[in-house]
């Protein structure tokens, strides 16, 4: 199974469309996927009602995909972790994790359980200043850990970004 967390240092930044991206993405490939909402306003808890109370006007509705289900992230380390083996177990493809903006403890255990930490960002440099925050947070955060400790891989993201800003880049 694979574990991917989202993180910024600011909010708005684009981390739970992220994780619902990628989440679609990964059900159209066949998987099956676990999210933990971490986030303070908890959007993800919401998906399947917004979804299934959405107007989609003439349009189909498809049902709320079975390989897909949403949770609270687990309140302790402990608890993570075993959540996270008893999902291995259940054969979860990608587990991805929301959480909340800023630099908090609870987002460190949730971001060091990963095997991957992205950090979204939208073309403005509001967005840049916070992502170069967050990668460097990261960094330290990664440079705690020991010389046998499993570090995650971290990139960022670029979101909502038009062809010249794609261009520029």
């Amino acid at each position: 199974m694979l574990v991917v967390t989202a993180i910024s240092a600011k909010g708005g930044s684009g981390k739970t469309t992220l994780i619902q991206m990628l989440a679609s993405a990964m059900l159209a490939r066949g998987g099956r996927v676990h999210v933990m909402d971490a986030d303070a306003d908890q959007q993800i808890l919401e998906w399947q009602a917004k979804s299934t109370g959405a107007d989609f006007g003439d349009l189909p509705r498809l049902p709320w995909p079975e390989r897909l289900t949403v949770a609270d992230a687990p309140p302790t380390v402990e608890a993570l972790y075993a959540r996270l083996d008893a999902l291995d177990a259940e054969g979860i493809d990608l587990t991805l994790i929301d959480t909340r903006p800023g630099e908090h403890p609870d987002t460190e255990t949730l971001a060091l359980a990963a095997d991957m930490i992205l950090v979204p960002a939208v073309p403005v440099q509001s967005d840049f200043v916070a992502a170069l925050k967050t990668l460097t947070w990261i960094g330290r955060m990664i440079a705690t850990l020991g010389p046998e400790d499993p570090a995650p891989l971290y990139r960022a993201v670029l979101m909502n970004a038009d062809k010249r800003a794609i261009d520029f880049v």
